[in-house]
């Protein structure tokens, strides 16, 4: 574990080995995080993001796509009593996101967490996406939240304009969950 300032780090990487602008980065941004506000993270964000995306997920989320998942991520951290998340730094288990760093947020009451992969050029972040294969640096897999995923897939298709009336049949959920769990 280490600490920057009041922001608590769980990683395997040794923060305080990293160059003083390195450590001032990555505390700016994952401080925007732990705030689990999704409007102080908007003017972070590149307009094109995910445009240069070359993962082998290829994924295409677009940045005010991105912006509200990340509120109804918040949103639902916030329903399950959490006051605060706390950050762990590691790796897409899957590699889907060679190179990249990803997070996961963990709440503080829930136990609920929700991982994904940033990468940031020049002060704005040019690359979000969310992960459902995070594991640590040390290869220790998380297992992946169904609430909170499920939350993310239906804000991406909502905001994609498709149906998005399945995503709260309690079957098609259980269904999901299985899925997810076997992962």
């Amino acid at each position: 574990m280490s600490k920057i300032n009041d922001l608590t780090i769980v990683s395997d990487i040794n923060i305080e080995k990293l160059s003083e602008s390195h450590q001032n980065q990555l505390e700016e941004i994952l401080n925007l995080f732990k705030e689990m506000n999704a409007s102080s993270i908007e003017p972070y964000i590149d307009e094109e993001l995910n445009e240069n995306n070359k993962s082998k997920a290829g994924d295409k989320l677009g940045k005010y796509t991105a912006l509200a998942i990340l509120r109804d991520i918040f949103l639902e951290f916030k329903k399950s009593n959490d006051t605060e998340v706390s950050i762990e730094i590691g790796k897409c288990q899957s590699n889907c996101y060679p190179n990249c760093c990803v997070f996961n947020l963990s709440g503080d009451v829930s136990n609920k967490n929700f991982s994904f992969v940033l990468d940031k050029k020049d002060g704005v972040i040019k690359t979000l996406h969310y992960c459902g294969m995070f594991s640590t640096n040390n290869d220790i897999r998380k297992r992946v939240d169904a609430d909170m995923y499920l939350c993310a897939l239906k804000k991406e298709s909502e905001m994609n304009g498709k149906d998005v009336s399945g995503f709260d049949d309690p079957e098609y959920r259980e269904t999901v969950r299985q899925i997810i769990n076997r992962v």
